[in-house]
This record gives structure tokens, sequence and C-alpha cells, in this order.
């Protein structure tokens, strides 16, 4: 198969793609990694803290695509994620939970979410206040604004 067929098929088999890099550049996080290489040739292997483990090349693009999906098959059990969803069939609920699980995605989900919270709370202080001007319906905007941003970012978070 080709490497397109390939990128399909684990898709389609619902194989969770967080595992796996199939690209020019090594990632090193605890994938297993299909390269294409500047001298033609594609290279197998599973990288783990800069470390290069059982790494095996091919000169061709179809024997490559098929001991790659052979060792995705044997190394990634399907039934981990036997009620997968597709991105776009996913909750709000369930994007909220997967942005707050994924690593990199917590800090941004938690100055998303202080930014919006700043904005109930003075929000609240003002009403607290009976100070309804001008900066209060700026606060207002805010939280609209980053109660919106927050949304179009949860739904963006699974659909890379």
């Amino acid at each position: 198969m080709t490497i397109r067929e390939l990128e399909k098929r684990l898709e389609e088999e619902h194989y969770d793609l967080r595992a796996l890099n199939i690209s020019k550049c090594a990632n090193y996080d605890e994938r297993f990694n299909l390269l294409i290489r500047d001298d033609g040739n594609w290279e197998i292997f599973y990288g783990e803290h800069g470390q290069k483990t059982n790494p095996r090349v091919f000169d061709n693009e179809e024997e490559a695509a098929d001991a790659f999906y052979e060792i995705v098959r044997t190394n990634i059990s399907k039934s981990l994620f036997p009620k997968r969803k597709r991105p776009d069939e996913l909750t709000i609920f369930e994007r909220f939970d997967g942005a707050i699980n994924a690593g990199r995605d917590k800090i941004t989900l938690g100055l998303i979410l202080f930014c919006l919270l700043l904005g109930v709370f003075f929000t609240i202080v003002m009403l607290a206040v009976q100070a309804i001007d001008v900066w209060f319906f700026l606060w207002i905007v805010w939280v609209v604004i980053f109660s919106i941003l927050t949304v179009i970012w949860v739904k963006k978070v699974h659909t890379k």
C-alpha cells in the first residue's frame, strides 16, 4: 500500500494517530515513526527520549507502508479505543475533556479560563457596587469574547 492508503486505513480503523508520526521529521515523544529520508529511502523506528529503537530502512514506499502498518497493528491495540469517535462527532463536553487531558493544551486552556473568570469576577464586582458604565459593558464584551474563543478553541483541539 502507499503512504496515503496507509494514513487513510489507520484513520478508518481508528488507531490513535497521536502515537504515530508519518513525515520527514522524526518525533521522539514516544511515537512510532515512518520517515521519508532525504536519500529517498524510508525509515521506520520507535522514538523515545531522543533515541531510535529498532530502526529499519526500506527502499520503496510500499514495503515501508506495509511494515509500518504491521508494527501499528501489533503494537497499538484498537481495543483501547472501542468507542472512539471521529473528531466532528464529539460532544462539546468530550472535546473539553480532551482539551484538558492533552498535555501542551493545558496552558492554553488555563489562560483562556483565567481570562474568562477574570471577566466574570469584575462583572460581578461592578454589579455589586452598581458601577454600570462603559467599563461594565467592556467587561461584558470581555466575557462574551473569551467564551466564544474557548468554544472555538476546544472545537479545534480535536480536529487537527
